[in-house]
């Protein structure tokens, strides 16, 4: 869980999930990151999670 100091844990930035999963959709190591608020994760993160995956990066809703 990331979030700011002094900052009750409910009001999270982000929760970050990383774990490993074999099926038919996903074969390997994968990261959950759940945003406190979607604006925020849309506007400041995810643009540079797509520079720096390119073209390993899947988005799922």
């Amino acid at each position: 869980m990331i979030l700011n100091a002094d900052t009750p844990v409910e009001e999270y930035s982000f929760f970050l999930n990383y774990t490993e999963e074999h099926g038919d959709d996903y074969d390997g190591m994968v990261l959950y990151i759940a945003p406190g608020s979607n604006d925020s994760f849309k506007k400041s993160v995810l643009p540079r999670l797509q520079n720096l995956l390119v073209d390993k990066l899947e988005i799922v809703r």
